[in-house]
């Protein structure tokens, strides 16, 4: 691109504004870290009962699959 032409058509090249944070934002942003939040202490509570029971002898294995398969669908059938 011609930088004349840029500069006779548009005028001299600037920064664009920064814009506040608005509150739909923020709020946006607070939900989202809520929710890995709350996803990563079900997740670390799913592993412990798995751990524990793993290290009883209990075939676990189901256990986490129902997790797994509840977090990913949202649904067992």
């Amino acid at each position: 691109m011609n930088p004349g032409t840029y500069a006779r058509l548009y005028g001299p090249p600037q920064l664009a504004p920064r814009r506040e944070r608005s509150g739909v934002v923020v709020l946006a942003w607070a939900l989202w870290v809520l929710s890995v939040a709350s996803l990563a202490w079900l997740t670390f509570l799913v592993a412990v009962i798995a751990l524990w029971g793993a290290a009883e002898g209990e075939a676990v294995g189901g256990f986490v699959l129902e997790f797994v398969l509840i977090s990913g669908r949202g649904r067992v059938d």
